[in-house]
C-alpha cells in the first residue's frame, strides 16, 4: 500500500492530452473570491489555461502511461441487478476469470478493469481487429455456453491513460475509457448481444486488410447522455453480435 506522502498531486490538460505534476497554486485572497478563478491558477507547461474541473485533478504515486493508437472494449451484462443475487455472482465471476484466461494466453500487455457488471480492457498499440479477436474468443469459448448471460459490448480506438492506484491494481482513464462506455450502452434489448464500435474504431478496421471488416455496418449517429452525438457501427458476424435495429424516435 501507498502512504499518503508518496503522492503526488497531479492535474490533466484538455490541450496536451497528459497529466503534468501540480507544482503549487499561489493567489491573492482577492483572487480566490474572483469569477476568473481559472485564470489565476497558472498555465500548464505549454501554456495552456488550467482548469478548476475536479475531475482533471488525481492523486497517484506516479504519472499515468499514455497509450497512443490503441484499442479499448467495454462489456456489460445487461438486466444484470435483476437477477438473483447467486446468478450474480456467478456471472461475474465466470468472466472475470474467462477475461484473466484470454489476457494470459495472448494478450499479456492488456490491461484490465473489472467493474459491478462487467469489465473494462485496453489493448495498448494494437489494431482493432484484436479487441474483436479478444471479443470472439471470450464469446465463442465462454459466453455462449452459458444462456443467461446477454452481453453489450463497446470498442473504440484512440488515446487512454494506465496507472497504479492506491490498492496496487492496475486502472484505465481518460476520455476513451468514458467514450466506449457510451457506445456500449446504445447496445441494447432484451437478449440481444451487440458489438458496436465508434467512428474511429471503424475507420482503423476498415483501412486495414482485415477480412472481418466486412462484417461491419454504418448505424448513423446515436445519441447519449446530454444529447452527446456518436456516430456508431455495427459488427455482426457468425459468431458473434446480432443485428441493431435504429428506434424510429
Amino acid at each position: 500500500m501507498f502512504e499518503t506522502k508518496d503522492l503526488m498531486q497531479m492535474y490533466y490538460c484538455p490541450e496536451c492530452k497528459d497529466f503534468f505534476e501540480e507544482k503549487g497554486i499561489v493567489m491573492e485572497f482577492n483572487s480566490y473570491v474572483s469569477a476568473t478563478l481559472s485564470n489565476n491558477i497558472g498555465d500548464c507547461p505549454n501554456g495552456h489555461l488550467r482548469s478548476l474541473d475536479k475531475e482533471y485533478l488525481i492523486y497517484l504515486p506516479e504519472k499515468p502511461i499514455k497509450h497512443f493508437n490503441s484499442s479499448i472494449i467495454s462489456l456489460d451484462m445487461k438486466k444484470f441487478s435483476e437477477k438473483k443475487q447467486i446468478f450474480q455472482f456467478n456471472n461475474i465471476s465466470i468472466l472475470h476469470a474467462a477475461c484473466m484466461g484470454i489476457i494470459s494466453e495472448g494478450f499479456e500487455n492488456a490491461i484490465y478493469k473489472g467493474t459491478g457488471d462487467g469489465f473494462i480492457v485496453g489493448l495498448p498499440s494494437l489494431d482493432v481487429s484484436k479487441a474483436i479477436e479478444f471479443c470472439e474468443l471470450l464469446i465463442n469459448n465462454y459466453l455462449i455456453k452459458i444462456d443467461f448471460i446477454s452481453y453489450r459490448i463497446g470498442i473504440d480506438y484512440g488515446l487512454f491513460f494506465s496507472y497504479t492506484d492506491l490498492n496496487e491494481r492496475k486502472d484505465l482513464m481518460g476520455q476513451l475509457v468514458i467514450d466506449v462506455t457510451r457506445i456500449s450502452n446504445f447496445g441494447d434489448g432484451k437478449d440481444i448481444n451487440h458489438v458496436l464500435l465508434s467512428e474511429n474504431a471503424a475507420v482503423n478496421l476498415n483501412d486495414s486488410d482485415e477480412l472481418r471488416k466486412v462484417n461491419l455496418k454504418e448505424l448513423g449517429i446515436c445519441l447519449a447522455k446530454h444529447r452527446i452525438p456518436y456516430k456508431v457501427y455495427n459488427y455482426q458476424s457468425d459468431s458473434i453480435g446480432a443485428e441493431y435495429k435504429l428506434s424510429k424516435s
